[in-house]
């Protein structure tokens, strides 16, 4: 399992990749594919007030079990796909989304949002309006290298990535 980024001793055991959820009116979808390194536990899209149904790991039935309240599954080293659905009467504002899950792809009535209203909570605001106030994206990277003579050489290299504004996927 990798290491934390700012915790040595803490390994990942569990890394979630793009979420896509598509909303409608009296339902909605979603598609996680998520990498396992050892078994653990993956928080799933959602609550006790909106669980998700009809939750498939690689096109398979899998359970759900309730973990501090949210919805949870088990999963065994490898990469699954997990998907699923919820169903409601009338749209929810919001939706909660585990922290984990950094990158979200969001179309609701086949229209897509591009840049999705998510707080720190890891609520997804699905009727909220955006904020008004532009927000500037920045993105600064500095590369710092220490060569060490010596038999073998040894070259350490440290990056240290400053990335303010919206939630967005850059390439470096």
């Amino acid at each position: 399992c990798p290491a934390s980024f700012n915790d040595a001793q803490q390994r990942i055991a569990v890394w979630p990749r793009e979420l896509r959820l598509e909303v409608e009116p009296q339902s909605a979808t979603w598609e996680l594919t998520v990498r396992a390194f050892d078994r653990g536990w993956l928080t799933l899209p959602g609550d006790d007030r909106i669980w998700p149904r009809d939750v498939l790991l690689n096109g398979q039935p899998v359970p759900v079990v309730a973990r501090a309240g949210l919805p949870a599954l088990r999963l065994t080293p490898g990469t699954h796909t997990v998907t699923g659905r919820f169903a409601w009467s009338r749209l929810p504002e919001q939706l909660a989304i585990p922290a984990a899950i950094g990158m979200v792809s969001l179309s609701v009535d086949g229209v897509p949002v591009l840049l999705p209203d998510r707080d720190t909570e890891g609520v997804l605001w699905l009727k909220r309006r955006q904020p008004t106030e532009p927000v500037e994206n920045r993105v600064v990277l500095q590369v710092h290298r220490l060569l060490e003579d010596g038999v073998p050489a040894w070259l350490q290299t440290e990056l240290e990535l400053s990335v303010t504004g919206s939630s967005r996927e850059e390439q470096l």
